[in-house]
């Protein structure tokens, strides 16, 4: 008797970790979505020097970044974290400046670093070992 319970909360504490690895990573997937699909925006009203709508786009991004610091740190690479902070906060100083040559190297570099981080945090057995 004891040994099935022993045996049933093994199971119920796995259960728990597993879903909320699951719920963690539509979090995460959904905040990089978000940002992906900002940064794109970006992109394109850069290449058609569409500033006031950059501008905007901009402030919604560094917005939803602001919301997602709160989340990533726990479930992201820190590394990898620090690092598109830091190509955010670039990109931003950029987008400021306006007309700066380098706005859609580091929009590649931010793209591709959101990109990788949910790739990177899915529960795979690749990922576990």
């Amino acid at each position: 008797m004891i040994k099935i319970r022993i045996l049933f909360v093994i199971i119920a504490i796995l259960v728990i970790i597993i879903a909320a690895s699951i719920y963690g990573y539509y979090i995460l997937k959904k905040y990089s979505d978000s940002i992906y699909t900002l940064l794109d925006k970006i992109e394109s009203d850069v290449e058609n020097n569409n500033w006031d709508q950059v501008r905007e786009t901009k402030e919604k991004l560094r917005a939803k970044w602001d919301q997602a610091q709160a989340f990533f740190p726990i479930m992201v690479d820190h590394a990898e974290f620090h690092d598109l902070g830091i190509s955010l906060s670039r990109l931003f100083t950029m987008l400021d400046i306006k007309g700066d040559k380098n706005i859609l190297p580091e929009l590649s570099v931010a793209k591709k670093l959101i990109r990788q981080i949910p790739d990177q945090e899915k529960l795979t057995l690749r990922n576990i070992f």
